[in-house]
């Protein structure tokens, strides 16, 4: 058995060890709960085929806020489990939050699937080969490991002003755990290249790409 991505990811299966298929629906939160494959990009970690809450490449699945597991219609302070609007203050809940309960990766997808940190966004930026495509008439980025593999990550026009945000699982080093920022990766660009890395305020609603330890 073969599967055919969109993103143009082939994917051989002996059918002789396979059980049998289960396909599954949107949970209760209104995040797909299917998790995507994993790509070896000849990385340090495996990379997922889509955004937590997508069901293909395309997709631009849902927004969380940092360290938030469920997704919302708005994202503000005042609606950020986190934050105390009496202290304004964010609630310690550590400085790198890959696979624990904070982790909407981890627990949305289980296993080994989490967030990326910081150092594997910089990896995947700087070790691959990054081509302006298109897929199911979405724009993104094909990105190209030396191996060959690759995965789609797709941008919106205008969703933010970077067009797609996606968080990491870390805060700065140099801050404590309770410290009002993360660490985020921004796309934009149009028919070149545009990454940047930066911090945002836990309570925004950015994407999540999931990692897979090998």
């Amino acid at each position: 058995m073969t599967i055919h991505y969109k993103s143009g990811q082939n994917v051989k299966f002996n059918i002789e060890s396979i059980d049998y298929i289960d396909f599954q629906e949107k949970g209760d939160g209104g995040t797909t709960v299917s998790e995507g494959e994993a790509i070896d990009l000849g990385l340090s970690v495996l990379w997922a085929t889509h955004h937590v809450g997508a069901s293909s490449c395309e997709q631009m699945g849902d927004k969380f806020a940092w360290g938030e597991t469920e997704t919302k219609k708005s994202f503000t302070r005042d609606n950020c489990i986190y934050y105390d609007k009496v202290t304004w203050t964010y609630t310690d809940i550590g400085k790198d939050i890959k696979g624990s309960e904070f982790d909407v990766a981890h627990v949305k997808w289980g296993g080994k699937w989490r967030m990326p940190t910081l150092d594997e966004i910089n990896e995947l930026k700087k070790n691959c080969t990054w081509e302006w495509s298109r897929v199911n008439d979405v724009n993104g980025y094909k990105v190209i490991g030396k191996n060959g593999n690759s995965i789609f990550i797709p941008i919106i026009d205008g969703d933010t002003s970077f067009k797609s945000s996606c968080w990491t699982s870390c805060i700065p080093n140099d801050m404590e755990g309770a410290y009002s920022h993360a660490c985020s990766f921004h796309l934009s660009g149009h028919m070149s290249i545009n990454t940047a890395m930066s911090i945002a305020e836990r309570y925004m609603g950015f994407y999540i790409r999931p990692v897979m330890s090998k």
